[in-house]
This record gives structure tokens, sequence and C-alpha cells, in this order.
């Protein structure tokens, strides 16, 4: 939660670059920890840090993490502020005339920096393809 704070600091003071090498930190350190509330909230943190500097890529990696954490987790609230993040980052992109790079989710979980998502979705037994059914509706509601 501390560096989570100091990288909201951070970004407060116009330094999303800073802003994000912390939430990795604190991103790291929750990933050791029992609750994926936690790791929602990192990635998401990261995601608006990620955009802010342009880095579109890494940002919808990690709004795709914290969707599923959410959506997995049974985070009601949580998963309809990380869905509306979402949404509005492929407005926003479709507004420019771009292609929102939103990965699928098996593509995300073959990056190594994804492994310990994909862990807590094994842990679950949450079978990867129909996920992504789940994720894809999700998106066209809120897109």
């Amino acid at each position: 939660m501390t560096l989570t704070a100091l990288a909201d600091l951070w970004d407060k003071r116009g330094d999303p670059s800073q802003a994000a090498g912390l939430e990795r930190r604190a991103l790291d350190l929750s990933n050791r920890l029992p609750n994926p509330g936690d790791h929602a909230i990192s990635h998401n943190n990261l995601a608006n840090y990620l955009h802010d500097q342009g880095e579109t890529r890494a940002s919808a990696c990690h709004r795709l993490a914290a969707l599923c954490y959410g959506l997995v987790g049974g985070y009601g609230n949580m998963l309809r502020q990380h869905a509306r993040n979402l949404s509005i980052a492929m407005a926003a992109a479709r507004d420019r005339g771009e292609d929102y790079p939103l990965p699928t989710l098996a593509a995300l979980l073959a990056e190594p920096a994804f492994d310990p998502l994909r862990r807590f979705l094994d842990e679950r037994g949450v079978p990867v393809p129909e996920f992504q059914q789940a994720i894809d509706e999700l998106v066209q509601r809120g897109t």
C-alpha cells in the first residue's frame, strides 16, 4: 500500500515514469500475497501510468490482468471500474482511428511477467478458452 501511495504521489507530481516504477514494485510485492484484489489494483494503476507514458500495449496487458483478477475474484465494484477504464481506453483509441492492442488471454499468460496471473487462474481451474469468451462478452458490452 505504501508503494502504491508513493506511486500515486509521483503521478500527481506529473512523473508517470516514476509512478510506474513504484507500482511495478508494489505489484511484485502483492504477487507474493494472497489477496487477488490487491493484484487487480496494482495492475490497474500500472495500466494508468503506462498509458500516460504512451505505452499502450503494456497498458492494455495490465488492464486485461486487472479485469481477470476482478472477474475471477468476484470483486463486483472493482470489476466495474476496471471494465470502465478499459472501455474508456478502447474508445479513445477508436477516436484516434487506432485499434486498441488488447491481447488475448492466452497471449498474456504466455508472457513471463504475467506468471502470477497464470498460476492464479490455474489454481482456480479457470479454463482459458471459456474465460476468453467471458472477457470478450464483457468487452463488447462495455465498449
